[in-house]
């Protein structure tokens, strides 16, 4: 972005009409610019107008200067009028949940000579195993870092990064539990 000076314009998934217009608008007139969407599907989940953004895609006016990228949680839970229309967009690519390797690639690129390599395989093997995301091997590393920061630490000890894990497993196992209000409700 940067050699050829692109400003980025991020939209998150909580905004709405009026946000989205007013940022392809920005968009344009500090163009060349990169108008980012974050989880474009949760945006039409929350209430994004579908015609809304079409017109805003297709525009009267010219994009020149206008890149514009999404990424999507399930990209089936988008239209074929958004996906497979050319000049929408182009360029698809379906970044699977890393495998056990990748997970110890990036692991090791992450913590680089904190942990052994044996260790940051072990590691990368309960990642892989408990489906974590690059996202959540991201985090991993970050939780590490606050775990011994939290212990008046600048570099995470074994402990801490084992603590990072188990936390995140828990947290992610959480998520995918749904809580039954039966009993609550007789």
């Amino acid at each position: 972005m940067s050699l050829y000076n692109f400003k980025p314009v991020t939209i998150v998934s909580e905004a709405n009409n009026e946000s989205v217009r007013e940022a392809f608008s920005y968009a344009e007139e500090q163009s060349p610019s990169l108008l980012y969407f974050e989880d474009l599907d949760s945006l039409f989940d929350k209430g994004l107008d579908i015609s809304t953004f079409l017109n805003l895609m297709d525009g009267i006016s010219s994009k020149n200067g206008l890149l514009v990228i999404a990424t999507a949680n399930n990209i089936n839970k988008l239209k074929s009028n958004i996906t497979d229309r050319p000049s929408r967009f182009d360029r698809k690519f379906e970044i699977p949940l890393p495998n056990e390797e990748m997970a110890h690639i990036y692991l090791s690129k992450w913590f680089g000579n904190l942990i052994t390599p044996s260790k940051c395989k072990e590691f990368a093997k309960k990642a892989f195993q408990n489906n974590f995301s690059y996202a959540y091997l991201k985090e991993f590393y970050i939780s590490s870092m606050f775990e011994a920061l939290s212990n008046n630490r600048k570099i995470p000890t074994l402990k801490d990064i084992q603590n990072a894990l188990n936390i995140l497993v828990k947290d992610k196992n959480m998520l995918n539990k749904t809580v039954s209000l039966d009993k609550y409700l007789e």
